[in-house]
Order: C-alpha cells, then structure tokens, then sequence
C-alpha cells in the first residue's frame, strides 16, 4: 500500500456533514452549519482533504477540525473508515 496518497478525497464535505446529522442525530443533539467552527473546519478540509499526504497527516487533518472541541466527529469517522486494518498483520 502507498505511504502517500489522497486517503480523504472520497469523502466530499457533504459526505462529511451527512455523517455528522447521523451522529448528531442518534446522540439527540442539534445539528446545524452554524455551529461553532463549521465554517473553519469547511475551510480547513475542502482545502486539504483530496490532496496526497502521509497516512499520519491525514490523521491529523481530522484531529485538527475545530467542531471536534465542541462535538464534531465527521471527520474523525471518515478518518477511521479510511485507516488501513493492520490487525493480523506483520
């Protein structure tokens, strides 16, 4: 497997904000693209989310999304879908 690549150019931001209202909506929270830090955390990944980068940047790009200090986990849950199971292996 590639160490470098686009790991995150599939999910698109409405992919992304889908995955927050299912989030939101089974924790019975509020969803909406007002909320704190939407617009930096839209900035922050329609810029850097399709570029190639190292499998740990691309972690990290989900990490630094501000909404995760106030709930957020969109990003998070696309970067775990897309981390490679390593279970099993050597």
């Amino acid at each position: 497997m590639p160490r470098i690549q686009a790991w995150l150019a599939p999910f698109t931001w409405e992919m992304v904000t889908a995955q927050n209202a299912v989030l939101c909506h089974a924790k019975g929270a509020l969803h909406k693209p007002t909320s704190d830090g939407h617009s930096r955390t839209r900035e922050l990944w329609l810029t850097h989310h399709t570029r190639a980068m190292p499998l740990e940047e691309a972690v990290d790009l989900c990490r630094r999304s501000p909404w995760l200090v106030t709930g957020y986990s969109g990003p998070i849950v696309c970067g775990r879908n897309t981390i490679p199971s390593t279970h099993g292996t050597q």
